[in-house]
This record gives structure tokens, C-alpha cells and sequence, in this order.
């Protein structure tokens, strides 16, 4: 075989090695962005982030989570949330610390319920079911 058709078909290889890798990479991004535990962590990240946010928030006020959690319990205490899998060991738990003001409180389990709402009042953060109209 002369020079030329020797390196067009390592060319050709080496195009189908890449492709291939590169699908490869690509498959386990996917499946790692879909999987329960990114969804968990993500959850767990907002539910922080809007008791931070109600916190500031002068008066009493109610947040809805935009999304369905129907697949996780939910405990929120004075200094965590944690989102939890039914039946899962409590090692896999993805709790968030948060440090709430001195005189508040948070309390609240909710066991697989399509939408959760954060209320806000008083001095107290409670974690519940939503309502029809909320």
C-alpha cells in the first residue's frame, strides 16, 4: 500500500476513535445530569436558598416550589433541610446547613407531596403541603 492510502485510512481511524469517545463522554454527562442524586442536591440547594430568602423578607410571605418533588420526603428543622428518597439509607440524605437568626425557628416534614410550600411567620419558617389556591 503506497504512503498516501496509508495515512487516509489512520485518518479515517482515528476520526472514528474520537467520535466514539466522544460519544461516550457525552452518554455518561447525560446520565450523570439525570440521575437522583444532582436532583436531590439541586432541590436541597434551592430549598437553602428561599428559607435565606424568606429570612429577609419583611412580614409573613408563603413560596410554592415551582416543581414537582412528589419523589422525596422532605424534614426541615432549626438548622437544616434535608431531602430524602423513600426508603433510603441515611448516609445518601442531602441535608443543607443554614444558620437562621437568633429568635427563628424552622419546622416542617413533608412525605412525598407534589407541591411543597416554605411559610413564612412570625419567626417561624415552617415546611409544608401547599394549598389549592397557593
Amino acid at each position: 500500500m503506497n504512503k498516501k492510502a496509508s495515512s487516509i485510512v489512520l485518518a479515517i481511524g482515528e476520526v472514528i476513535v474520537l467520535v466514539t469517545v466522544m460519544w461516550m463522554v457525552i452518554a455518561y454527562a447525560e446520565r450523570l445530569a439525570n440521575s437522583e442524586r444532582v436532583a436531590k442536591v439541586s432541590t436541597a440547594d434551592n430549598f437553602m436558598l428561599m428559607i435565606n430568602t424568606l429570612v429577609g423578607t419583611p412580614g409573613e410571605a408563603v413560596v410554592a416550589y415551582p416543581h414537582n418533588i412528589s419523589r422525596y420526603n422532605m424534614i426541615l428543622n432549626q438548622d437544616s433541610i434535608s431531602v430524602i428518597s423513600p426508603g433510603e439509607d441515611k448516609s445518601l440524605w442531602e441535608v443543607r446547613k443554614f444558620n437562621l437568626p437568633q429568635g427563628y425557628g424552622g419546622e416542617g416534614v413533608v412525605q412525598s407531596k407534589e407541591k411543597v410550600c416554605l411559610e413564612k411567620k412570625n419567626k417561624k419558617i415552617l415546611l409544608r403541603e401547599c394549598h389549592a389556591d397557593e
